[in-house]
């Protein structure tokens, strides 16, 4: 996660066109501070040996000083990483498109249904009819 932080922090700078000091001073935070998530690698562990980070509270700051969000720099992808994503998701919204295609050519369209004649022949009985419809003794 953190060379994550550290590629879209720099790509985000070079975007901005400003350099570490600059971000710093805008941001409200040190100079190193920006040096450190940029370059986490070269970090060294505290004395009590705790793997060394970086406070949320400060990269927030650093994201609002660049104008984006603290989302823009942890789920950051790469330039290549966004150019794949996009063309695989065009390649799946062709295929679903030729899918649909396909479906809809091999349903065989129905024959229009015929409506059923109003009245039956004359003989028969007919429950729909008040004058064919027997009537109860009422008690």
């Amino acid at each position: 996660m953190v060379q994550t932080v550290a590629a879209a922090l720099a790509h985000f700078m070079r975007r901005a066109e400003i350099k570490e000091a600059a971000l710093g001073k805008k941001a409200g935070v040190s100079p190193r501070t920006v040096g450190n998530f940029l370059r986490p690698h070269l970090r060294q562990p505290g004395a009590s040996g705790k793997a060394p980070s970086g406070k949320l509270t400060e990269l927030e700051m650093i994201a609002r000083a660049l104008g984006i969000q603290v989302v823009d720099l942890v789920g950051f992808k790469t330039p290549e990483e966004a150019e794949q994503e996009q063309q695989f998701r065009e390649a799946v919204r062709l295929m679903l498109q030729a899918a649909q295609k396909q479906e809809q050519q091999a349903v065989p369209h129905a024959a229009p249904v015929q409506a059923a004649p109003a009245r039956r022949p004359s003989g028969e009985f007919n429950p729909l009819q008040s004058s064919d419809t027997p009537r109860r003794a009422v008690a």
